[in-house]
């Protein structure tokens, strides 16, 4: 890559960097090679916050739970004012099922400091969803998807929507994203779930 041939001796630049590369390959589809460039680099730099926050994400693609927990649990203590790094590690646990407890005291901390953050709305609506709360669920996710309009939101809404009985409603979020994303798989796969 590019990047590899540009030389510089500040360190600050050389991770970024080295950021930069890892998102053009995990773009790629090369999340391997992506997670070795960053925990290479984190080995010299082993309490940057913005190594320790990427290559834990990585992590958390390539299943490497224990690592990702390990990475962001040391960026928080770290950095005790990282919104980031809470909603990471909690949205983490709820997408596995697992610690949802924790998960939403995480996503709660997270929330606390970066109250208006749509992320980290959108992942108190889905810790609540998944801990069997679907009204405070649903107001959350509504609220995160005004903020932003993205899909991995409105597919959690679109759940939620349907786990309530409204389908109708659900339908529409559905049909907007088909009509703005054709050929997303992840709207497709949740036509079939939901819909079949």
């Amino acid at each position: 890559l590019l990047l590899q041939t540009i030389q510089t001796e500040n360190e600050a630049e050389k991770i970024s960097l080295a950021i930069s590369e890892a998102s053009i390959l995990r773009e790629a589809k090369q999340t391997k090679d992506a997670f070795h460039l960053l925990d290479n680099l984190l080995k010299k730099h082993p309490e940057n916050p913005e190594l320790l926050y990427e290559s834990a994400l990585l992590a958390e693609q390539l299943k490497q739970f224990a690592v990702t927990e390990t990475r962001l649990r040391k960026l928080i203590v770290l950095n005790p004012e990282d919104a980031q790094a809470y909603n990471a590690l909690g949205y983490s646990f709820v997408e596995r099922g697992t610690h949802l407890k924790e998960a939403k005291e995480l996503i709660e901390k997270a929330l606390s400091i970066s109250p208006k953050d749509a992320a980290i709305l959108d992942s108190m609506g889905w810790a609540l969803y998944k801990l069997g709360e679907k009204g405070d669920a649903l107001a959350y996710l509504q609220e995160a998807y005004l903020a932003r309009e993205d899909i991995e939101i409105a597919l959690h809404l679109i759940e939620v929507l349907v786990s309530l009985g409204r389908k109708n409603e659900a339908i529409i979020y559905l049909n907007k994203f088909d009509i703005e994303h054709p050929n997303n798989a992840e709207i497709a796969k949740t036509r079939k779930n939901l819909f079949p």
